[in-house]
Formats: structure tokens, C-alpha cells, sequence
């Protein structure tokens, strides 16, 4: 769903048609003194209480237009939630390419970590255990990836701290180099180039250099 592309002129003056819309009957067209104003939705008519014959001031239709912006926004960031857990960034992203402004946006945003859509901090406990233990990356790749899904560098160590007491470093790479040990022993001949190979592996998948250098201990 986009947002309404244009900007309504707001005049108090008596609402004389609510029409139902053909692509969405839960969505009405408001006119105010025979002028198309804005489509609403009906839960929001109720809510402000708009009915055909009374008079609609100019404030009562600006609030009703920002709670309209408001709920597509929250209609579209719902809508993105569904395929996985979404960090506040990455809903913010989300809504600005499709157009919302930053009130609408921060509105939202609020009223998802209100009500349990939102949780940054319970997003990175999941991601660096999950990522740490089924994926084997690193510290360093996880701090990076979180740190590129806007999550504050606070919850970043305090869920590295967490994820990182239940397994350690070494063990994951262990775990990931052995494996990459053994398509290496299949493929390079040359010693020197095979070792290099698997510290660059551990580097890019987000161990130290010190780490690294143990696993190749072990393995070579």
C-alpha cells in the first residue's frame, strides 16, 4: 500500500457524501460540501465520528487525514512483519521507500514496540544465537550485521555477551573450519595456500586472527 499521493485542501463544511469504495468496501470517500476531501476507512469514520449531514471543522479533517496516513503506514509495516522479525530500522527503511513521512513513520514505529510487534533487543539475542550456533559466524560478522540492521551498540555486546556464554569463539570456528579443512584438503595441494585459505575463511566469517590461528593449530 502506497500513501495518499496528494495533499487535500481542508475547509470546514458539512461532510454530504460518504461513498463506499468498489476495490475496498471498508474504505469511504469523504465529501465535504459536494468536495471530494480524502478516502478514509471505516473504523477510523467511527472512531472520529463522521456522518453524512454534520458540519467537519478544518482540524477534525487534519487529524483525520493523519490518522488515516497513519494507519496504511501500519497496515504496510504489519504487512512486512509477517515474513520474519524486522528490527525498528528496518521498518523505518521500509516506510520511507514507500513514502511515508517521518511523523506517520515515528508514530508507528511507536505504537509496534507499544504493543509487542517491535523489540530490538529481543531481535539480537535471537539473531546472534541463531547466526552463532546454526550459521557459524563470528563475533565481529554478527556485531556488523546487527550494527547494518540499526540495532544500538548496547544490545549488540549485551547479546554478543549472552549468545557467547552458551558456546564459545573457538568452538564455532572449530566447528565451521574443520569442515572447510576438509574441502580444502581436496582441492589445494599447496600447503602454504591451503593454511592462508582457511585463516581468510575464519576472518571473513567473523573470527580474530588470534582464534584463526588456534583452529589452524589443530587442524594442521
Amino acid at each position: 500500500m502506497k500513501p495518499t499521493q496528494y495533499k487535500p485542501h481542508f475547509q470546514e463544511g458539512l461532510v454530504t457524501r460518504l461513498r463506499p469504495q468498489q476495490k475496498d468496501s471498508e474504505r469511504f470517500a469523504l465529501f465535504v460540501a459536494d468536495r471530494f476531501v480524502m478516502e478514509v476507512h471505516c473504523e477510523l469514520l467511527a472512531a472520529f465520528g463522521v456522518q453524512e449531514g454534520q458540519v467537519l471543522s478544518t482540524a477534525a479533517q487534519q487529524a483525520l487525514y493523519r490518522a488515516e496516513q497513519e494507519r496504511q503506514a501500519r497496515d504496510v509495516a504489519l504487512h512486512y512483519l509477517k515474513h520474519r522479525p524486522r528490527t525498528a530500522q528496518e521498518i523505518t527503511r521500509r516506510l520511507e521507500r514507500a513514502g511515508f513521512d517521518a511523523s506517520s513513520i515515528q508514530s508507528v514505529v511507536a505504537w509496534l514496540q507499544e504493543h509487542g510487534y517491535l523489540n530490538d533487543e529481543a531481535y539480537a539475542r535471537e539473531y546472534a544465537r541463531n547466526r552463532l550456533q546454526h550459521r557459524g559466524y563470528g563475533p565481529r560478522r554478527l556485531r556488523a550485521e546487527l550494527q547494518k540492521r540499526g540495532i544500538s551498540p548496547d544490545i549488540i555486546e549485551t547479546a554478543l555477551a549472552e549468545a557467547l556464554r552458551a558456546v564459545s569463539p573457538i568452538a564455532v570456528a572449530r566447528h565451521v573450519g574443520q569442515k572447510h579443512w576438509a574441502r580444502l584438503l581436496q582441492s589445494e595441494p599447496d600447503v602454504r595456500k591451503r593454511r592462508r585459505k582457511l585463516l581468510n575463511y575464519l576472518q571473513r566469517r567473523g573470527f580474530t586472527l588470534e582464534v584463526a590461528y588456534a583452529v589452524l593449530r589443530e587442524l594442521a
